[in-house]
């Protein structure tokens, strides 16, 4: 129970700092030295994670339940989510599925004290070299992306005399790119590049408007226009930024030859 608190912690590359005891004992019948195993259990998970336990609180039940009330912290630039996930991506296990039905077997006798030590082992053990693995690989990620995100901006900048850059490049997301082209009609430059690049003049609540961000970032509502948001994402390569350095400035070029 202990580990699986601290889990929800370490699911968000988070880090426990205390906890607090929640006890639902019944208050008769429970064996001597249950209680007392279950709290000094609890006790060195977190003394295994480094969190300090502040207290807690007990009431009576009829059927007895333990948990902990666990407080962390988390960087708010590197904190993990399952909101991203695509078709196609790789799903790691950190741990063997199946404990749930191996819990329900051994409740209905089906299975006995043997055959549930391995849920048991697993369910003891934390998750905090998972999480440390995970913001890793997030860490190589962001660095890779945001190496082509300023390849990209680079390629533009040099094949395309007068671009601007909306905002700093750093401090900025490593998978965005915004910029504003030169004498070009926004319109017709989303046009012509939506056969081949798939891009935006702003976010998507912006519903199709020259973006109210640029214009209130001193933009006029023509510049807005002409601005593009690209996005990288995981799939994103160096083949595609050149294609896309490419796509950008030919259509570009050619609308300001025909101006």
């Amino acid at each position: 129970a202990a580990a699986n608190a601290l889990s929800d912690i370490y699911a968000m590359g988070g880090r426990p700092l205390f906890a607090l005891n929640l006890c639902c004992f019944p208050a008769e019948g429970l064996p001597d030295g249950v209680a007392a195993d279950i709290l000094k259990g609890a006790a060195m998970t977190l003394g295994e994670c480094g969190a300090a336990l502040l207290g807690g609180h007990s009431v009576h039940d009829q059927d007895l339940k333990y948990g902990l009330a666990v407080v962390g912290v988390v960087d708010r630039e590197r904190i993990l989510t399952n909101a991203g996930a695509r078709v196609g991506d790789v799903l790691v296990l950190t741990k063997p599925l199946g404990t749930g039905v191996l819990i329900n077997a051994y409740r209905k006798e089906r299975l006995d004290e043997a055959g549930l030590e391995p849920a048991l082992v697993e369910m003891e053990r934390l998750n905090g070299r998972a999480a440390e693995l995970a913001l890793d690989a997030m860490e190589a990620h962001s660095s890779r992306l945001a190496g082509l995100r300023d390849r990209l901006w680079e390629g533009l900048r040099g094949e395309i005399p007068g671009i601007q850059l909306n905002g700093a490049l750093q401090p900025r997301l490593p998978h965005n790119l915004n910029v504003t082209l030169p004498d070009v009609n926004g319109n017709r430059l989303h046009r012509q590049l939506r056969a081949r690049l798939l891009c935006s003049s702003g976010s998507a609540c912006s519903a199709g408007q020259p973006s109210h961000v640029l214009q209130a970032l001193g933009r006029s509502r023509e510049e807005a226009s002409a601005s593009l948001r690209l996005s990288l994402g995981r799939s994103t390569d160096a083949n595609d930024i050149q294609s896309a350095i490419g796509a950008i400035s030919e259509v570009v070029h050619g609308m300001q030859r025909k101006r």
